[in-house]
């Protein structure tokens, strides 16, 4: 192990001056035409259209969730053709683990079968 130090002047970027200027003008340059496209309503619109759009993907993808997990548990019929529909009491006795008896099923399936 030395005790030396390393003469890290070599990496030094202001070493070779003439070159330097060079390097800061073409980036300054570089940063003023950038600027100046961004000025345009066309960029700019372009710009705020990715943003816009995963915006817009967010809301939809947590509209359908909305929809999808909000399913009412243990809804009633807001009409009486609704409670009269099979297909809703069948959906309404899954969602509320009901059992029915035998002859409320047959009721609602429309078969008689003896049990008047």
């Amino acid at each position: 192990m030395s005790d030396d130090k390393i003469d890290l002047s070599v990496l030094d970027p202001t070493h070779d001056g003439p070159r330097w200027e060079r390097l800061v003008v073409a980036v300054a340059e570089r940063g003023r035409a950038a600027r100046r496209r961004r000025l345009t309503v066309s960029f700019q619109l372009v710009a705020w259209l990715r943003p816009a759009l995963a915006a817009a993907a967010c809301l939809g993808l947590l509209g359908g969730v909305a929809i999808a997990t909000s399913a009412p548990s243990g809804a009633t019929p807001t009409t009486a053709s609704a409670a009269d529909d099979p297909a809703f009491v069948l959906a309404a006795w899954a969602a509320t683990s009901e059992r029915p008896d035998t002859a409320e099923i047959l009721r609602v399936l429309g078969a008689s079968h003896g049990t008047d």
